[in-house]
């Protein structure tokens, strides 16, 4: 049972700079070992939110290769796990990582602000 004054849901704290965009675009997302398919759920100049049957672990440096636009160019950003969440009964789960290296940026910061 929780004492007055506390908070038995922990809240995450907004720590994206940048502006994001909602978006259901699918990716590949690779930690060096495994290369597999997943989904973003959002996307920011600063980094990403993406959903994975087999999500790395908070501190994993990844790479991600995606298209904004069916006849876009193929962004690819090196980034890092800032945050996992596991998925209902240990079924995947969300990352957050947040972009180190980007080739594509302009791609990302275009369709951020159209939106």
């Amino acid at each position: 049972m929780a004492t007055e004054g506390t908070d038995t849901h922990t809240r995450r704290v907004e720590q994206r700079t940048s502006r994001r965009r909602s978006v259901p675009l699918r990716c590949w997302l690779s930690d060096g070992v495994v290369e597999r398919y997943a989904a973003l759920a959002d996307v920011s100049l600063d980094g990403a939110r993406v959903v994975t049957v087999s999500p790395p672990a908070v501190g994993a440096t990844v790479q991600l290769r995606f298209r904004l636009q069916a006849n876009g160019a193929e962004v690819r950003a090196e980034a890092r796990v800032v945050w996992r969440a596991e998925g209902f009964r240990g079924r995947g789960g969300v990352v957050g990582v947040h972009f180190a290296n980007v080739v594509g940026a302009e791609a990302i910061a275009a369709f951020v602000e159209e939106g």
